[in-house]
Parts: structure tokens; sequence; C-alpha cells
């Protein structure tokens, strides 16, 4: 009789993050109890051809099936590689069977700022990083993306006393 109980017993305890949407590969991968590694290659026009290949060799020493999510930006970013990383990191997780969650790339950024204070009205204060160009992506045409991120308070209710 084989014995399996430990691959029976196997937990699905990391997560891995695509990032495609420049011309920057960025992958990471966290058991988020302290193992945790990142790696970046500026592939340029050579993300299509080496996407792949990366993924598989920083997936290592884990395996696919040490996975339990898949996250991945979805932009704003360019087309062609926003489009390539959402199709790989879903068709990864519907073959592992594992949830795959989409990231706007602004907030991503936002979020690793961190400012030390909440966003005042959902708008970055001047001194923050992120408003001296951390959350600025270029597109190819000499145009950015910026997105408001945060909490934006509630909007009171019109006064009722005029009806």
């Amino acid at each position: 009789m084989n014995d399996n109980s430990q691959e029976m017993t196997s937990v699905k305890s990391y997560g891995l993050a695509l990032h495609t949407a420049s011309p920057e590969l960025g992958l990471a991968i966290s058991n988020f109890a302290g193992d945790s590694r990142c790696q970046t290659w500026n592939l340029g026009r050579d993300l299509a051809t080496d996407l792949h290949q990366h993924l598989v060799e920083f997936l290592q020493p884990q395996t696919w099936a040490d996975l339990a999510f898949i996250a991945v930006a979805k932009g704003p970013g360019g087309f062609t590689g926003t489009r390539m990383g959402v199709v790989t990191a879903r068709t990864l997780a519907q073959q592992l069977e594992i949830p795959v969650f989409a990231i706007s790339t602004l907030a991503a950024v936002a979020w690793a700022v961190s400012p030390p204070s909440p966003l005042s009205k959902g708008l970055v204060r001047e001194e923050t990083p992120l408003a001296k160009g951390a959350g600025r992506f270029h597109s190819r045409k000499n145009e950015g993306f910026v997105g408001a991120v945060g909490a934006v308070p509630p909007v009171p209710a019109p006064p009722t006393d005029h009806l």
C-alpha cells in the first residue's frame, strides 16, 4: 500500500503576482509567512518571447501545485503587454483550478507608496512620493496614466429645507 498522505495534505500556500502592463516584466511570489521574493526584467518588446521562460524559472523551487491564487496587473498600461499577462494568469488559474485577481496598476503603486496619513478627499498630497511621480505611467504617445485612489468621503445629501 502506498502512503501518499504527504501529497494529500499539501497545502496550497503561495500567491503569484504578474505585472506585464509595461515593458518590464514583474513577478512576485509569497506565502505571506516570511517566504517571498520578487524580480523584474526590462524586456521591452521581448516580453512576448521571454515571459513564459522567466515565469517557469522564477517559480522554482516552488511548483504550480503550491499556488493558492494568482494576481495580475490589469492596467492601465500597454495593451499588448497587459493582455499577455491577463491571458497567462487566467489560463494558469483555470488549469490549476485556483482564483485569479485582477489588480489596478495605479492602485498597486498607491498601496505600495502608503502615505503616512490618510488621503485627503481622495487626492494625493504634494509631499507624498506618489505625487512626485511614483504613480505616473507613460504611454508611447508621450502621455501618462493618472488615477485618484483612496477613500473618498461620502457626498452629503442636499438640504431639504427649501422644499
